[in-house]
């Protein structure tokens, strides 16, 4: 009886909560995952995989890929005015166009660049500039937080 009793008890304290700081964010964890279905000069639209979200976003550079093909990059969003929500859920709106209202909870601060990247719509992650009147250090990391988006939110693609 003992012995089954050592072997179940790592598994025991595995499932046990722990309150722990959240993990470091990496490099990985801003990028987005689509299929470029449309193109055009100086935009793309990326579909969001797992979601009928069809985004209409400005890119710097012509991108030179297929279309119909996966894609992975960065999205960057100029916030209006970003607020802690109470409750809701996890948004873009509208599915189809630019977007122009994001609903999220926070995955990243960044105190230098005074951004905070929002994961929002399945696996969208969006990297939200703020203005001037707003910090980074004002959001909590894991808060629900929704923004209007000013004109001209960028996708980078990545590889």
């Amino acid at each position: 009886m003992d012995s089954i009793s050592l072997f179940y008890w790592p598994k025991f304290i595995a499932k046990k909560k722990v309150n722990a700081m959240p993990p470091a964010p990496t490099t990985e964890q801003d990028i987005t995952p689509g299929r470029l279905i449309g193109t055009e000069q100086g935009m793309i639209v990326l579909a969001l995989f797992g979601t009928d979200y069809q985004l209409h976003l400005c890119v710097e550079d012509e991108i030179s890929i297929a279309l119909d093909r996966p894609v992975k990059g960065r999205i960057y969003a100029r916030a209006r005015r970003m607020d802690l929500m109470a409750s809701g859920g996890r948004f873009i709106e509208p599915a189809y166009g630019r977007p122009r209202r994001i609903q999220g909870t926070i995955a990243a601060v960044n105190l230098q660049a005074n951004t905070i990247t929002v994961a929002c719509a399945g696996v969208s992650m969006f990297i939200c500039e703020l203005g001037a009147k707003q910090s980074a250090s004002e959001f909590p990391y894991g808060g629900l937080v929704g923004f209007d988006v000013e004109r001209g939110a960028r996708f980078e693609l990545v590889g």
